[in-house]
């Protein structure tokens, strides 16, 4: 029985696949299966699949399209393996991914999901690194905001999957991923391994990129259920919470005052309740607040006075760097 069971769900990704498959079949952990599922592709990504004869490889092309939670779903119930590795069509897989990420989630039993830090890229260049947090703590607080993993990076334990009945839900697609780590952080703990094992390609057919507004509406669902975990419940709260995440915060005294007591509101609620780690949660709330708040800035409006008065700056002090920009954005932005 294989160690690891790794998912690849593919729809129309020809260009890249071939790449995918190989940098899994590249990897220094090699006990693994790789399940590849096909979902409806209407170019030759299947052509392509069937070029590699490693008996590692079990490949699904029953030529219907379900979507990649469903496929996600499918994979999960059956997979052999001790953990579930996913991967995404395009992205790239560096050797030692597999390797790193099972060591740790074998000597740390409480770890029940495993991700990494990343470097994006496109056709023509890298773009840059995603980071996440390391501990479960930190990841938690940083799911209140926004996702806390890189999907196709992920690494975890189908046994929990299993006895909590947790599955990927296709009512929350494109957001499915931030959707269950919701869920899965409820009965166990994540870790990300501080290294960047995966190439995350931006293209301009990714579905983050075509159905924006659907990643927001579900998106907001998924953060409304932190607020009411939080004990809010007022659906203008919630309508207010989005907002202040999703608009540009006005250059106004009043209203960065208002955002700013809303930000101790969340801590109060969240020391009541104790959700989440209370210095980190309050240090995390602080830092957004303030680079919200810098954005709004420009030559007529400098919040850093606004916000040095507030009860925020105790939790979260600005870097010499943060302060200079923001001088600088004050001179140069009208």
């Amino acid at each position: 029985m294989p160690v690891v069971s790794v998912i690849i769900s593919v729809y129309n990704a020809a260009p890249f696949i071939g790449e995918a498959i190989q940098s899994i079949l590249n990897q220094y952990y090699n006990d693994f299966e790789l399940i590849i599922l096909n979902d409806g592709s209407t170019d030759n990504s299947a052509s392509v699949i069937k070029t590699f004869k490693d008996n590692r490889i079990i490949f699904i092309d029953d030529n219907i399209n379900i979507g990649a939670p469903a496929r996600f779903n499918q994979a999960i119930k059956i997979a052999k393996g001790k953990y579930i590795a996913h991967m995404g069509a395009d992205d790239i897989s560096l050797p030692e991914r597999l390797k790193l990420q099972v060591e740790l989630m074998e000597k740390n039993n409480e770890i029940g999901i495993c991700g990494t830090d990343v470097t994006i890229f496109n056709s023509k260049k890298k773009l840059g690194k995603w980071y996440y947090p390391e501990h479960h703590s930190e990841i938690k607080v940083r799911q209140f905001f926004s996702v806390g993993f890189a999907h196709p990076s992920v690494v975890i334990r189908k046994k929990i999957l299993i006895e909590n009945d947790l599955f990927y839900s296709s009512t929350c697609f494109p957001a499915e991923d931030y959707e269950l780590w919701y869920r899965l952080l409820k009965v166990t703990h994540g870790s990300n391994i501080k290294k960047n094992l995966l190439l995350y390609r931006i293209s301009d057919n990714q579905v983050t990129a075509t159905k924006k507004e659907l990643v927001k509406s579900n998106t907001e669902i998924i953060r409304n259920r932190y607020l009411k975990d939080l004990g809010i419940v007022d659906e203008n709260q919630y309508k207010y919470h989005t907002s202040l995440i999703n608009d540009k915060w006005f250059d106004d005294i009043d209203f960065n005052n208002k955002a700013f007591a809303w930000c101790n509101f969340l801590m109060e609620m969240n020391s009541a309740n104790k959700i989440f780690d209370k210095n980190l949660f309050a240090k995390k709330v602080s830092s957004w607040a303030y680079s919200k708040s810098y954005e709004a800035s420009n030559k007529t409006f400098n919040p850093h006075k606004l916000y040095k008065k507030s009860s925020l700056y105790q939790y979260y002090e600005p870097t010499i760097i943060e302060k200079l920009k923001l001088f600088l954005r004050s001179i140069f932005y009208s």
